[in-house]
């Protein structure tokens, strides 16, 4: 009787997918490649009801870092943020202080779009009027 949601997030720049950073190196790299440009960062959802029927989608979004200068980038890699995240970044965390433009939903590029979540769970019939009324529980 549950409802099933699994999400993932990729960043892309330069036809490049950039996952979570192995190494200190890693991080790095990915966040000099990502300074002064526009990536795309993708989350895919899916929603399985309790029927089995699955549904599934994905959103995309642009950000813009700033030109960010090379110690900031290493602090920041020093702070340990990082290393669980797609890209090598956290917009809701420390490096969201580089993003000068995003196009399309914040919550696409933390990682979860609540945009796409409520799309997919409407498809799958959970009630959602009923969870809205109820703050969401259960």
């Amino acid at each position: 009787d549950a409802y099933i949601l699994s999400a993932d997030t990729l960043v892309e720049q330069d036809g490049l997918s950039l996952g979570k950073p192995r190494s200190r190196e890693d991080a790095l790299s990915m966040l000099r490649l990502l300074s002064g440009r526009t990536h795309r960062v993708y989350t895919g959802m899916t929603v399985i009801n309790p029927s089995g029927r699955i549904f599934t989608g994905v959103e995309c979004a642009e950000v813009t870092f700033c030109t960010v200068p090379e110690e900031e980038l290493v602090s920041y890699v020093e702070s340990g943020e990082p290393f669980d995240k797609a890209g090598g970044y956290a917009i809701q965390g420390r490096a969201g202080l580089w993003v000068s433009g995003i196009r399309g939903t914040p919550s696409c590029v933390i990682g979860l779009s609540l945009f796409l979540l409520r799309e997919l769970l409407a498809k799958a019939g959970y009630p959602l009027t009923d969870a809205l009324k109820n703050n969401i529980e259960g």
